[in-house]
């Protein structure tokens, strides 16, 4: 008959069962260094077997399992235990690191997606800006996967560091170059991004666009899509220069996306000389979720005797479209304003048509990009199809159709849509993702927003403010032999149906003025090319402005 169990050695039995404790209790010396730890084990366990307990048992229950046959055993799973533990904390440990360095969807933490801006609404709407509230609304659609300029977290030290401190900006009064008329001093290049030129080198084209300072804001949601270099010139008079300073900081610093892959240009007129703007932005740029707002306060730093001169102001749009043109790397140009959106992959889509034979093989040729008024209440528009749908539910129309329908009228938007739903019922994106949908048929005052060489005629810088600016240089290309033609399924955007009613007065004395010089511009372009296409030096042909014709 056996002898039953010292305490102890139940002890030893039931602790070598015990899978949470085995390897507590069999390595080398544990006694000694963690006999607290084991005294609770052991509590627990003589508890249960409602023995005594004393620290003894704990000594001598380990100087039993040091010894014998049992105690190798014991050594042999610990062994095992051990190589499996290490394996496991190793794979541990690489998942961990790859979870670190991979991006973040936090958008205000890793700045590269758009911050949720819904807490700008109300200062939208106090400054009268609704088609903005579209972009607000739909920043987050397109996911941070699109984007391929990296997050704070994945740059090294000294990037980290140009995105969040003060950017430089190389602008000296003394410096800079004039017009050709020697009314604007212009500094090119004052701040590029840490991508442009690699961008700008690999690119076949850039987005070129030219802006006022209260209208920079646009310019996150232009670079949130376009995914190429861009090139943008600002008209900065007086301390409007020290705000646009101010307010690329806050960009490049809140929504790096755009400021890695712009190049800006500053122009001012010379009796308006920069002003630097002396503030303490820290503040500004804890704010990347309010863009417009930021950018609201800035502009509140201007004193009334300046706003006295400043609405009227003649603004330059000819001089700063040349500007942002001419400092373009790649051959081809797409020159928009400031609000024309482009939609997702659109670069990646015309960036590829550029380097087919249909593109290379036309030496003038200036491919259009029909251009709608977005419902501000509407998504964004990602491809051909949602924005047909768009269309045929009267949320979206051709650019300008209500204001001064001949600015876009020549594109012919009801050849496009019909030609872009024939490609779409073929289903041939794959085999044919940009074609040339139609010529156009060119009428005076057309104004597209299109694609071109560098080498197509400069704007007219002698007009200045509104009226007359980009029709003028449209017409001196067809007079000069280029050729338009419509690209398809291509599209850009502009947010809100517009309306004359929201234009000041001002804006039609600037534009009689430009008509005035027009009739001067034409007689000259005719001489120049040897060329009158639309007979306008006829009086009898001579177009009138107050024709009506339907949309087509």
């Amino acid at each position: 008959m056996s002898q039953p169990r010292q305490p102890c050695q139940v002890g030893i039995l039931i602790l070598h069962r015990h899978k949470s404790a085995r390897l507590e209790c069999t390595m080398d010396g544990i006694a000694r260094t963690h006999l607290g730890k084991h005294e609770i084990l052991w509590k627990k366990i003589m508890t249960r077997l409602r023995m005594p307990f004393q620290k003894k048992h704990v000594v001598k229950s380990v100087v039993k399992v040091s010894t014998g046959a049992w105690f190798k055993e014991m050594l042999c799973r610990v062994w095992s235990l051990s190589v499996v533990g290490v394996v496991v904390l190793s794979v541990s440990n690489i998942f961990l690191t790859f979870k670190m360095i991979s991006p973040r969807v936090d958008s205000l933490t890793c700045h590269e997606g758009m911050p949720d801006l819904s807490s700008d609404l109300e200062s939208m709407k106090k400054i009268n800006l609704s088609s903005y509230l579209a972009f607000l609304r739909d920043s987050n659609v397109i996911t941070d996967s699109l984007h391929r300029i990296p997050c704070h977290d994945q740059l090294p030290h000294d990037k980290k560091d140009h995105q969040t401190h003060r950017i430089a900006f190389s602008v000296d009064d003394a410096f800079g170059r004039w017009d050709n008329r020697r009314q604007y001093k212009i500094h090119d290049s004052v701040y590029s991004g840490q991508h442009y030129s690699v961008l700008a080198k690999q690119s076949h084209v850039t987005l070129a666009t030219q802006s006022s300072v209260d209208r920079l804001f646009w310019l996150a949601q232009v670079a949130r899509h376009w995914v190429g270099p861009i090139s943008i010139a600002v008209f900065t008079p007086d301390l409007e220069y020290g705000i646009a300073k101010t307010y690329f900081q806050f960009l490049a610093s809140c929504f790096p996306y755009v400021g890695d892959k712009i190049t800006v240009h500053f122009a001012y007129p010379k009796e308006k000389p920069p002003l630097h703007l002396h503030i303490d932005t820290s503040d500004i740029l804890k704010m990347c979720d309010q863009p417009v707002t930021v950018l609201k306060k800035l502009l509140e730093h201007r004193p009334r005797n300046m706003m006295s001169w400043r609405e009227t102001l003649p603004y330059p749009q000819n001089l700063l479209r040349n500007v942002a043109r001419k400092n373009c790397h790649p051959e081809w140009v797409f020159l928009v304003d400031v609000d024309i959106v482009p939609p997702p992959g659109m670069f990646e889509k015309l960036d590829a048509f550029l380097r087919t034979h249909a593109a290379k093989s036309c030496e003038k040729c200036a491919f259009v990009i029909p251009t709608y008024e977005i419902d501000e209440k509407a998504p964004l528009p990602t491809n051909a199809s949602e924005i047909l749908q768009l269309v045929s539910t009267s949320r979206a129309r051709p650019f300008h159709e209500k204001v001064f329908i001949h600015n876009q009228y020549s594109t012919n938007f009801s050849q496009w849509q019909k030609n872009v739903q024939e490609w779409l019922r073929k289903d041939r994106e794959s085999q044919l993702p940009v074609f040339i949908s139609h010529n156009v048929k060119f009428e005076f005052f057309y104004e597209p927003f299109y694609v071109s060489k560098d080498s197509c005629p400069a704007h007219d810088e002698r007009f200045v403010g509104y009226g007359f600016t980009r029709n003028t240089q449209a017409y001196e290309m067809l007079v000069a032999g280029w050729k338009f033609r419509v690209l398809a399924p291509l599209f850009s955007i502009h947010w809100g149906m517009q309306t004359k009613k929201g234009r000041p007065r001002w804006r039609e004395t600037q534009n009689n003025n430009n008509r005035k010089l027009f009739e001067g511009f034409k007689r000259e372009i005719t001489v120049k090319y040897k060329s009158d296409p639309l007979g306008l030096m006829k009086p009898k042909n001579k177009p009138s402005i107050k024709s009506k014709k339907g949309p087509r």
